[in-house]
């Protein structure tokens, strides 16, 4: 018999997927995550706003698995690093084909 889901599941699922692609990625290449947080925290000083491509460009050690790159933008949203600004933007990395990703608003940028 199948797993009845639901749609409150959700945010649990995601967040229980991004810290086990984090886990196998820290596995592979210890302290991967904290390297890219602090990668994340420095672009949060130098700039108002955040996207994926920044991080990218500014942390050039791309995961195994894409996922790992969400538990650490989650990790600074729950640190206080940065925060959601409500506006999207389509990425310009073709190996993410123009998918749309948010832009986070810096808390520790002066």
């Amino acid at each position: 018999m199948s797993e009845q889901l639901s749609l409150f599941d959700g945010p649990t699922r995601r967040d229980q997927g991004m810290a086990r692609a984090s886990g196998a990625q820290d596995r592979d290449e210890p302290d991967w995550s904290i390297r890219a947080l602090e990668a994340l925290i420095a672009l949060a000083r130098r700039q108002p706003e955040l996207y994926t491509d920044d991080l990218t460009a500014a942390f050039a050690q791309p995961p195994k698995h894409f996922n790992a790159w969400g538990a650490v933008w989650l990790q600074a949203i729950r640190a206080g690093v940065i925060e959601r600004t409500g506006r999207y933007r389509n990425s310009t990395d073709p190996k993410k084909h123009a998918h749309v990703y948010p832009i986070y608003r810096s808390r520790l940028f002066a």
